[in-house]
């Protein structure tokens, strides 16, 4: 554990001080939200096709990279757009509900799933179709974001 999380480490410092900004600018928000969904559609993918502890290890480590440098800093930006009244609120329901209570019932799903003796691979699949909702999700959310954006600077101008 303590060399995957070196591993996550070194990656999203690297990342941060060379990529992060440089991603923002030149991707559409759309793009960069969809980072972390299209990695568990792949990921999920690649293991329930081979299988194994090493990509499994390699899964964790690229999403937790792009989770920590690209993909939390995208979801910063995207409160740019809330009303200050709203944001705090907003913000806490997000990040509680949906990050937290996803992450829980992901957990509890893939224990149960276990507990019908279902293998990785089979469960894989199984996640695969939740990781492109999850895609769907990003897409809107980034598509709205940048059509808030615009009509919030043409208000300015």
């Amino acid at each position: 554990l303590a060399d995957i999380n070196t591993w996550v480490l070194g990656s999203t410092l690297v990342v941060q001080s060379f990529g992060t900004a440089a991603l923002m600018r030149r991707l559409s928000m759309t793009w960069v939200l969809l980072l972390g969904p299209l990695i568990y559609l792949v990921g999920f993918i690649l293991l329930a096709m081979y299988p194994s502890l090493s990509l499994v290890v390699v899964f964790v480590v690229v999403h937790r990279t792009a989770s920590y440098a690209l993909i939390a800093p995208a979801v910063e930006v995207l409160y740019t757009v809330v009303p200050k009244s709203d944001l705090f609120r907003i913000k806490g329901i997000l990040d509680t509900v949906v990050i937290r209570g996803g992450d829980v019932m992901s957990a509890q799903l893939y224990g149960g799933l276990r507990m019908l003796s279902l293998s990785l691979p089979a469960i894989a699949w199984l996640f695969v179709p939740i990781a492109g909702g999850t895609c769907l999700i990003a897409a809107w959310s980034g598509r709205q974001q940048t059509k808030q954006a615009d009509v919030n600077s043409s208000r300015v101008m």
